[in-house]
C-alpha cells in the first residue's frame, strides 16, 4: 500500500476537527440547525485553509442520516460513502479540468433528477473561477432558481475572478489565514499521535515558513520527518527550505541596525553563496525587521509577540537587535526593504540592487531625530525676533511701518549660520511675547506668518475694524472662502489663544460679520492686490511708450489688442 500523506491522513472529517475559521463554522453550524442552509455557497481564502475539506463535512452534514447539533455523524452509511469518494448524490467537479459552457450543460442535465439516497444533491466545484464566461452565464439561471434539493458549493483562491453575477447569488464565506498558534498545536497532535519525537524551535520555524496554510505545513512536516529520520529538528528542515538560515538573517540584520558597511558585505557574500533569490532573502529580512521592531515597541513577554510562535533563539537574537537599535532605525530599515523589494521584480542584477540599498542604508546620515530637533541651534537665544523674519517675507518698503528696520534684519540673516530645522514647539517659543505690541497691524500679521503661515494667510483676508492693545476687532466677509472659519467660535479661540501666545495680548478679541455697517479699512490682501494692479498698470503704460513698441506700431501700421503679463 503506498503511502498517504499527513495532510491527508488527518483530514478533518466533522466541523469539531477543523482547524480555525471559527466564522464559518459557527454560520454553518446555525445554518444546519434553522435548516436554512442557502443554495449556493462559496468558499473562498488562500491555498491550504480547509475550502474543499469544509465543503465535504457541509456536504456530509446535509445528508447525514443522524445529525447531531449540526455535525455529521460519520458512522452512517452516508457519511462513509462522502468520505471515500463514492456518494451518488455528492459529486466533485475540477473546474480546472472543467471549464467549458459544454460541462455545465451537462451538469444541468443532471440538476432534473431527484437525489438517489440522500436528501440533496450537492455539488461541488473546486477552483470555480477557472470556468469560462459562457460557463458562468449558464449557471446564472440555474443559481437564481434553483430546485429544492440541490446545494452548490464553490471553491476558489481568487475570488475577484469570479464574476459579480455569480458572487451576488452565492452566500460567501472568506477562510481567514491559520493563526500560527493554531497550525503549530494541531502539528504537535498529529505528532504526538504519530510518536514522533520534535523539537519546539524547528516546529515553530516550519510553521513561519507555511505562512498561514495547515496543509503547506504538513507537506513540510512529511520531507521534515523523512530527512530526519523519523524526527523532526532544525538541521533537516533547513536542507529542504528556500528559506534563509535564521542566524545569517539576524546577523545580517544586526550588522544594517550597527552601519557596519564590512559586515554586510561579508553577510551578503554568505548568503549569495547559498544560491536563495534575493527576492525571497529580502522579504525575510523585512519580516525580521518588522518583528524586531514590535519587540522593541512592545516587548518580548507580551501576548501579541508570543502569537508570532517565533523559536527562541530567533526572539532572543530579535531582542538584542531591538536593544542596540535606535529610534525608528527598525521602521526606516523595514521600509527600505520594501522599496528594495518593489525595483527587485524583473531586475537582471538582483544581488548588486539588493547590496546597494543596504549599503547605502548604511552610509546615509538619514533624517534627525524628534531628539535632535528638540535642541535648540546655539544663535537662537541671542538673535531677536525682527532678524528672523525672511527677506521673502518682510514688509515691503513702500508700506512698511516706520517702527520696522529691515537693513539690521538682512544683515544678520547674511551672517548668521544655517541652522538646523525648528520644531513647532521652538518656533512659537521664539516668537512669544515680543518686547513691544506690533504697533500695526500689518507688522503683527508679518511676525504671526513665521510661527503659522496658514492662520496669518486667514488673517491677511480678515478687515480691521479697531486695533490696540486693549482691543482688536475684524470684520469678515462671508465670501472669503478660508476666513470665515473665523466667523465659527472654535476659530476665534484658536486665534485669540494664539494672539495671547505670540504677544502676550490680554485685551479684547471681538469678530464680526461685515455688512453695511462697518467702514473698515482694506484687508492686507485687497492692499496687496491693489500695489499689483498698480503695478502692472505701470509696466502695461511703459510696454505701450516704450520707443520699440512704438516705432513697431508705426511701421507695421498696427495697434496694441492685448498685453499679458507672464511670471
Amino acid at each position: 500500500m503506498s503511502y498517504q500523506p499527513l495532510a491527508r491522513r488527518y483530514r478533518p472529517q466533522d466541523f469539531n476537527q477543523l482547524t480555525g475559521q471559527h466564522t464559518a463554522r459557527l454560520a454553518l453550524g446555525s445554518a444546519l440547525r434553522l435548516h436554512k442552509v442557502a443554495a449556493a455557497i462559496i468558499f473562498t481564502g488562500i491555498r491550504g485553509t480547509g475550502k474543499t475539506t469544509l465543503a465535504r463535512i457541509l456536504a456530509k452534514a446535509l445528508n447525514c442520516e443522524q445529525p447531531q447539533a449540526g455535525n455529521p455523524c460519520l458512522r452512517c452509511g452516508s457519511c462513509a460513502a462522502i468520505t471515500d469518494g463514492c456518494h451518488q448524490d455528492v459529486i466533485e467537479i475540477d473546474g480546472a479540468s472543467h471549464t467549458s459552457v459544454d460541462d455545465i450543460r451537462v451538469l444541468q442535465e443532471s440538476l432534473a433528477c431527484k437525489p438517489q439516497r440522500s436528501r440533496h444533491k450537492v455539488y461541488i466545484i473546486d477552483e470555480v473561477h477557472m470556468l469560462s464566461q459562457s460557463a458562468f452565464n449558464a449557471l446564472l439561471k440555474t443559481l437564481e432558481e434553483p430546485r429544492p434539493h440541490v446545494v452548490f458549493i464553490f471553491a476558489t483562491t481568487e475570488i475577484s475572478k469570479v464574476p459579480a453575477t455569480i458572487r451576488s447569488r452565492c452566500q460567501t464565506f472568506h477562510l481567514q489565514k491559520l493563526a500560527a498558534m493554531d497550525i503549530l498545536a494541531r502539528l504537535k497532535e498529529i505528532l504526538d499521535c504519530e510518536k514522533i519525537v520534535w523539537q519546539e524551535d524547528a516546529l515553530k520555524l516550519l510553521v513561519s515558513y507555511a505562512e498561514g496554510s495547515l496543509r503547506d505545513a504538513l507537506t513540510l512536516l512529511d520531507q521534515v520527518i523523512l530527512l530526519g529520520e523519523g524526527e523532526v529538528n532544525l538541521a533537516a528542515l533547513q536542507h529542504i527550505t528556500s528559506h534563509l538560515a535564521p542566524r545569517r538573517l539576524l546577523d545580517l540584520l544586526a550588522a544594517l541596525v550597527d552601519k557596519d558597511g564590512a559586515r554586510v558585505l561579508a553577510a551578503l557574500s554568505a548568503i549569495s553563496d547559498s544560491g536563495i533569490d534575493c527576492k525571497k532573502i529580502t522579504e525575510e529580512l523585512a519580516a525580521y525587521a518588522r518583528h524586531a521592531f514590535i519587540v522593541k515597541d512592545i516587548g518580548i513577554e507580551t501576548t501579541e509577540f508570543k502569537q508570532l510562535s517565533l523559536a527562541d533563539e530567533i526572539g532572543r537574537g530579535l531582542q538584542d537587535i531591538a536593544v542596540a537599535s535606535g529610534e525608528f532605525d527598525l521602521n526606516r530599515i523595514f521600509r527600505t526593504l520594501i522599496q528594495c523589494r518593489q525595483e527587485l521584480d524583473g531586475s537582471r542584477l538582483d544581488r548588486y540592487v539588493f547590496e546597494n540599498y543596504c549599503l547605502e542604508w548604511c552610509f546615509d546620515t538619514g533624517l534627525p531625530t524628534p531628539t535632535d530637533l528638540l535642541v535648540p541651534p546655539p544663535a537662537a537665544t541671542t538673535t531677536p525676533v525682527a532678524t528672523a523674519i525672511p527677506a521673502s517675507t518682510a514688509i515691503p518698503a513702500a508700506t512698511a511701518p516706520a517702527s520696522v528696520d529691515t537693513g539690521p534684519a538682512k544683515a544678520t540673516s547674511a551672517a548668521k549660520p544655517p541652522a538646523l530645522p525648528l520644531s513647532a514647539q521652538q518656533l512659537r517659543s521664539q516668537h512669544a511675547a515680543p518686547e513691544k505690541f506690533p504697533t500695526t497691524w500689518q507688522e503683527l500679521v508679518e511676525i504671526w506668518k513665521q510661527a503659522s503661515p496658514f492662520q496669518a494667510r486667514l488673517l491677511e483676508e480678515a478687515r480691521v475694524v479697531a486695533y490696540g492693545a486693549e482691543r482688536i476687532e475684524l470684520a469678515i466677509a462671508e465670501q472669503c472662502f478660508g476666513a470665515r472659519t473665523l466667523l465659527v467660535k472654535e476659530g476665534q479661540q484658536k486665534v485669540e489663544a494664539r494672539l495671547r501666545q505670540l504677544f502676550a495680548f490680554r485685551g479684547q478679541f471681538v469678530v464680526t460679520k461685515l455688512d453695511d455697517k462697518h467702514t473698515p479699512s482694506q484687508s492686507l490682501l485687497d492692499k496687496k492686490q491693489g500695489l499689483q494692479d498698480k503695478r502692472q498698470q505701470q509696466l502695461l503704460r511703459e510696454a505701450e511708450n516704450a520707443p520699440l513698441t512704438v516705432g513697431l506700431q508705426e511701421r507695421l501700421r498696427a495697434e496694441i489688442i492685448e498685453v499679458r503679463f507672464e511670471d
